[in-house]
């Protein structure tokens, strides 16, 4: 777009036989060049408006969005600026406990209905040696989905380990909330027991200790006293 404005330096009307004379474009291409009318100039439209105000209009967006997603903005955007500790550990605190809301869900409405129905189906097809009349036994899956990293990971843990004294948590609820398995975490030590005992001589024969240095009390020439290190 651009506008024809009316030159200062030119005094009266435009210069022509009659003011029809004077043409003005209506329609422009790439490419294409026209002659200005005399007496009037081309002054061109180049808003700066969208440059001016576009960092603000699309960080306002990825508020909104993120408020319907239920997650925290800096996630989304993956902008941490002006912010710190606690605010950030707040909204990822917020979004973690939305995104557990939905793994439930999908928990109960998915998985769980297909895998009674699945396992029913597997007692009954002859192609396993367990019995249906146990199936109430073998339908109680333990689901472990994903988990999320601490945010301070020895505040949390000092606060785990006060519940688990109180006797408000076990042991077993905090290492599923870390996507662990409590028989796993168990059989990995009793397999580390094992490779202790196999290794027992190395472990209880460290290598020779280096004797220190000894100092040797000596008297130069003069008379003096010098140390001497003596290995």
């Amino acid at each position: 777009m651009l506008f024809y404005e009316k030159d200062s330096a030119q005094n009266g009307e435009p210069l022509g036989d009659t003011e029809d004379d004077t043409q003005f474009l209506s329609e422009v291409s790439p490419g294409k060049a026209e002659k200005v009318p005399e007496g009037y100039r081309v002054k061109p439209y180049d808003p700066t408006h969208p440059n001016a105000s576009y960092g603000g209009y699309i960080q306002s967006c990825l508020r909104e969005i993120a408020g319907g997603l239920d997650v925290s903005y800096n996630s989304l955007s993956s902008d941490l600026t002006s912010v710190s500790f606690s605010s950030i550990r707040s909204g990822s605190l917020e979004e973690r406990d939305g995104w557990r809301n939905e793994q439930r869900q999908l928990i109960e409405q998915l998985c769980e209905p297909v895998f009674e129905t699945w396992l029913e189906m597997f007692l009954m097809s002859g192609l396993s040696f367990l019995p249906l009349s146990k199936y109430e036994k073998f339908n109680s899956p333990a689901w472990m989905p994903r988990s999320f990293q601490w945010v301070d990971p020895r505040a949390d843990a000092d606060a785990n380990i006060a519940l688990i004294h109180q006797k408000l948590k076990t042991p077993q609820s905090v290492i599923a909330e870390q996507g662990g398995d409590p028989e796993d975490i168990l059989a990995a030590f009793e397999k580390w027991d094992m490779l202790l005992a196999k290794h027992k001589q190395v472990i209880n024969n460290p290598s020779k200790k280096v004797e220190p240095k000894k100092e040797e009390i000596t008297k130069d020439e003069n008379g003096k006293d010098e140390n001497k290190n003596v290995i």
